[in-house]
């Protein structure tokens, strides 16, 4: 029917064929409106000319066959032309589809795989979506979806934390509450662990403040003299990247960024070989420093509170954390963080691929 018109209004308006072309370019949409792996049940979630497909038990590369839907007469990946539900392509990195329109017009879409387990180093990855919890639920088991083993398993002695469905993005949280000096829960003989090095990421949103500082998460030594590890730390209302020297307590590690109200992507990457510490809001750096650092042989991993207790509780909803152990290139830091971003439809200042 778009052609009859099309040939219509060239001859009423006694338009040569060459004309015709101009007529064609303003009907002409080369889209992509869906994109899907059908066998590995991955989704394209489109934003703009950015496909992101989230690949949460990916975990190792090989051909893929995608599913598409295209207003366009022809979709293209490097030079090769596609057709959907047939040719297979390898997402190791960034692909790019050309969409050539009905009149020559063409339009990019980058495709890109979010696989955090393909990203070296993934040491412990806690999501709310991989527990089948109902809400309201305790729970007891947080899954490591890291493939580690490293599920988070006891109780620190108070409250643990609460299973709560549909709270961003229609996914649910895991909701710690301030009841006493030892909420949050915690796991003992911890693997995947080793060097100076690190990188975390974290969705949450806080609640109150009933105390002047409260632990998000932990990695400690485990040993007679505590305090020696990594911690992430909200203090009245800012968030800190905390690392300990044995036995010498937690002091902040540079300027802290604020927490407000809602939910926020924080991150933290070290590199102890240049050395070079960066913390993100939202995808945005807020601070970068070169502190010196040595983590001890990590033995102990607690979320929501420091491992003894001590009146450190989290107030607030965790939806997600991974922790890496090892150095991040900034392509896999980026990959993460908007792999987060897409998941909840967060903003993020970064330039996702």
């Amino acid at each position: 029917m778009r052609r009859i018109i099309i040939i219509i209004l060239c001859l009423a308006s006694f338009v040569w064929p060459s004309g015709c072309v101009s007529w064609g370019k303003f009907w002409d949409n080369p889209e992509i409106t869906s994109f899907a792996i059908p066998a590995r049940a991955l989704t394209g979630i489109i934003q703009g000319t950015r496909i992101s497909l989230i690949a949460e038990s990916y975990t190792a590369l090989a051909p893929e066959v995608a599913t598409f839907t295209t207003a366009g007469a022809e979709v293209k990946v490097n030079g090769v032309v596609q057709t959907s539900g047939v040719t297979a392509n390898t997402f190791g990195s960034t692909i790019t589809y050309t969409v050539i329109g009905m009149s020559g017009i063409t339009r990019d879409y980058t495709v890109t795989l979010m696989a955090p387990r393909l990203i070296g180093g993934l040491a412990a990855w806690y999501r709310a979506d991989a527990l089948a919890l109902a809400d309201g639920a305790t729970i007891t088991n947080w899954i490591d979806s890291s493939a580690n083993g490293n599920t988070l398993n006891s109780s620190i002695g108070g409250n643990l934390p609460v299973f709560r469905a549909s709270q961003l993005n229609g996914k649910p949280v895991g909701r710690f509450v301030h009841g006493g000096t030892n909420d949050g829960i915690t796991r003992s003989s911890v693997t995947g662990f080793s060097g100076s090095s690190f990188g975390y990421f974290m969705v949450l949103k806080h609640t109150t403040y009933s105390i002047n500082e409260q632990y998000l998460f932990t990695l400690d030594d485990a040993s007679t003299c505590t305090g020696a590890g990594l911690a992430a730390t909200l203090r009245n209302g800012t968030w800190h990247t905390d690392i300990a020297q044995p036995c010498v307590g937690y002091p902040a590690t540079g300027t802290p960024v604020t927490d407000t109200t809602g939910f926020h992507l924080f991150s933290s990457v070290y590199n102890s070989g240049t050395p070079s510490l960066k913390q993100y809001q939202d995808g945005t750096l807020t601070q970068a420093s070169s502190p010196v650092i040595t983590l001890p042989t990590i033995g102990v991993i607690a979320l929501g509170n420091y491992p003894s207790g001590n009146d450190h509780s989290f107030d607030g909803d965790l939806a997600e954390i991974l922790i890496f152990s090892g150095s991040l290139s900034e392509t896999d830091r980026v990959k993460i963080s908007c792999y987060l971003s897409d998941k909840y439809s967060l903003a993020t200042g970064e330039s996702c691929p």
